[in-house]
C-alpha cells in the first residue's frame, strides 16, 4: 500500500495491479539533459540503425526453455503472432496460444513462465528487425550492433561494432540523415529510449508507429513514422530528400523534450504522486517533511 509502482508500458498496468500494486501509473521514459547538442556540420552516414539483432539473445533463452514440454512449437508460434500484431501483449499471446496447445502455464513455475515469455519477445523482435533491415539494402543501411547481424543482412548493408551509448551515440545520431528506430515487441504501445536520445542529439528518427507518440508528440509536426517495414523504402527515401523537414522535426521534436520530457520532469510527477498518495500516512512528521 505504500508503494508507487512507475510503469513505461502502459498494458502491463493491470498485470501488477493484480499483484497487488495499487498505485500504478504511466509513466513514459524520458530525456537525458547529456544528450542535447546541435546535429552535426556534415553528414558521415544516409542511414542508420543502432540495436542488437537478438540472435544470441534468441539461442540463449530459447536454450533455457529446452526441458519445457511443448516450449519449441510455443516459441515458433508465439513469435509469429505478435511479429504480426505488434500492438498486442506478448503475455496475452502466450495465454492464448498456450491454452490451444494445451500448455498448462499452472503447472510452470514463475520463472519457467518468465523464460518463454522472454523467449518468445526477443525470437518476434528479431524476425521485426530482420525484416525491417532486409526492406533497405538498396540504402546501404550502415548497422552498428552485434555480429549476430551478419547472419541476415543483405550484401550492400554495412556492418560496424558497437558504440558506446554515452561518448559515441549521440554524435552518430547528430551525423546520420536518418536514424532507425526498431521498438522491442515487448514494448506494445510504449516508446523506448531512442526516440528521447535522438532528437536531443541533433539526430532525425524514422521510428516505427506506437500509441504513445500522441501522448508525448505532436504526431504531426514532432515525429516521422512508419508502421510496417514494407513502408520504410519510401519513408527512407522521401526524408532523405527533404532536408528542411527533417531539421523542423528534429528541432520540434528536442524543444519538446527540453520543455516537457526530461527525467527531472518524471522525477517531479512521482514526488508529486507521492505527496499526494501518502503525506497523511507518515508515521514521523518529519518523513513527511522529507517526502515533500
Amino acid at each position: 500500500p505504500l508503494a508507487i509502482t512507475p510503469v513505461w508500458e502502459r498494458s502491463y498496468e493491470p498485470y501488477l495491479r493484480r499483484f497487488g500494486f495499487q498505485h500504478t501509473f504511466h509513466l513514459p521514459l524520458a530525456g537525458d539533459p547529456a544528450f542535447i547538442r546541435r546535429g552535426s556540420s556534415g553528414f558521415s552516414y544516409r542511414t542508420c540503425f543502432v540495436g542488437d539483432s537478438m540472435t544470441d539473445a534468441v539461442a540463449k533463452w530459447s536454450g533455457l526453455c529446452a526441458e519445457i514440454p511443448g516450449a519449441g512449437r510455443l516459441i515458433e508460434q508465439a513469435a509469429m503472432l505478435l511479429y504480426r500484431n505488434r500492438d498486442r501483449n506478448p503475455l496475452d499471446i502466450v495465454r492464448e496460444l498456450s491454452s490451444r496447445s494445451g500448455m498448462d502455464l499452472r503447472k510452470l513455475t514463475k520463472d519457467e513462465t518468465l523464460t518463454l515469455s522472454s523467449a518468445i519477445v526477443l525470437e518476434a523482435t528479431r524476425r521485426y528487425r530482420r525484416e525491417m533491415v532486409n526492406r533497405l539494402n538498396d540504402f546501404k543501411l550502415d548497422i552498428f550492433g552485434d555480429d549476430g547481424w551478419r547472419e541476415y543482412a543483405l550484401p550492400d548493408t554495412q556492418l560496424h561494432g558497437w558504440v558506446d551509448y554515452y561518448t559515441e551515440l549521440p554524435a552518430l545520431y547528430g551525423s546520420t540523415m536518418v536514424n532507425l528506430n526498431s521498438t522491442s515487441l515487448q514494448m506494445p504501445t510504449a516508446l523506448n529510449q531512442r526516440v528521447f536520445d535522438a532528437p536531443l542529439a541533433g539526430g532525425f528518427l524514422l521510428t516505427d508507429y506506437r500509441e504513445d507518440l500522441g501522448i508525448v508528440f505532436d504526431t504531426q509536426r514532432e515525429t516521422a513514422t512508419f508502421s510496417d517495414p514494407d513502408e520504410l523504402p519510401e519513408k527512407v527515401a522521401f526524408y532523405l530528400a527533404h532536408d528542411s523537414l527533417r531539421e523542423r522535426v528534429i528541432d520540434s521534436a528536442r524543444e519538446k523534450i527540453v520543455a516537457e520530457h526530461l527525467y527531472i520532469h518524471r522525477i517531479a510527477r512521482i514526488i508529486s504522486l507521492a505527496r499526494r498518495l501518502f503525506r497523511d500516512r507518515a508515521v514521523n512528521p518529519q518523513l513527511s517533511q522529507v517526502m515533500i
